[in-house]
């Protein structure tokens, strides 16, 4: 009987070695471990330039509130773009918030919803609906792989996000209650784990928040917000020679070729949020960001 259970265990073991490679674990979004840089955004509509301050955040140390524990939320920045929370805690792969010692907890993430279900957000000042459109994985710079869910708010089904189990949402990853919001808005730009950035969609670096954050060098993309078509201006007026756009789960959604300073037709994106990597005909490469309405 003792070798059969023996036996039954090693085979057990050697299943969860072979599978395991393959399975897309839980993670834990509240934890110590993890660290966000964070860009806080905003479209000035006198140049159509966009804006962009990274801020970074983390939890540390715990506290208990009506015998709940919770990580209370850090960060540099001292006067952040939208309310995030000040404590936080996770359970059953459901994230809760609570903006101070005073208020109610809500939840801000649910990672165990279907495709299909709907997510309500409410602080009882604010809220969003948010629809699952389809479900998948990603894998991590480290190769671990991570379940991705596909958000939508429910009212207007074209403008999307996406979640990452542990690593949060591309859009207001502290607080997505504010995932929709066009001309001010909040994105994630890399997340890191054990001081090893995990995932990224921009520049893993700290910028003062009192800096002016487009030189004047910066290319111009206007109008932004755009709705048919995007034109592109460097303030040395070199010409551009090549366009890439990336949306925020950084897969290219276009690339083109521009002669004489065409604009570029996005007539066919999805609302949302756009990165843009612009090559000039002097081979020089700019970066900028455009919201598709």
């Amino acid at each position: 009987m003792k070798k059969t259970k023996y036996a039954y265990s090693l085979l057990t073991l050697l299943l969860f070695v072979l599978i395991a490679p393959n399975q897309v674990m839980g993670q834990a979004f509240v934890s110590p471990s993890n660290k966000w840089f964070i860009d806080d955004c905003s479209v000035s509509f006198f140049n159509g330039e966009i804006d962009c301050d990274t801020k970074s955040y983390w939890f540390e140390d715990t506290l208990t509130i009506d015998a709940t524990v919770y990580y209370e939320l850090r960060t540099n920045d001292p006067e952040p773009v939208f309310e995030v929370g000040a404590y936080y805690r996770e359970e059953g792969g459901v994230v809760f918030m609570k903006m101070d010692d005073n208020s109610e907890e809500f939840a801000i993430y649910d990672f165990n919803l279907e495709v299909d279900d709907l997510f309500l957000i409410d602080d009882s000042n604010n809220s969003v609906e948010l629809e699952v459109l389809s479900i998948d994985s990603v894998t991590l710079i480290s190769g671990e792989r991570r379940k991705r869910l596909e958000m939508a708010d429910a009212l207007s089904p074209n403008r999307t996000t996406y979640w990452i189990e542990g690593v949060g949402s591309a859009s207001s990853p502290m607080n997505p209650i504010y995932t929709f919001s066009f001309d001010i808005w909040v994105e994630l730009n890399c997340f890191h784990q054990d001081e090893m950035v995990e995932w990224q969609l921009g520049d893993c670096m700290l910028t003062h928040s009192e800096e002016v954050m487009v030189p004047e060098e910066a290319i111009i993309c206007f109008p932004n917000p755009a709705t048919d078509e995007v034109h592109f201006l460097h303030r040395g007026r070199q010409a551009v020679d090549r366009v890439a756009i990336f949306n925020l789960d950084g897969r290219a959604v276009a690339e083109t070729v521009l002669q004489g300073g065409q604009p570029l037709s996005v007539r066919e994106l999805s609302k949302g949020l756009y990165a843009v990597t612009v090559i000039f005909e002097d081979g020089a490469v700019g970066r900028t960001k455009f919201v598709k309405q």
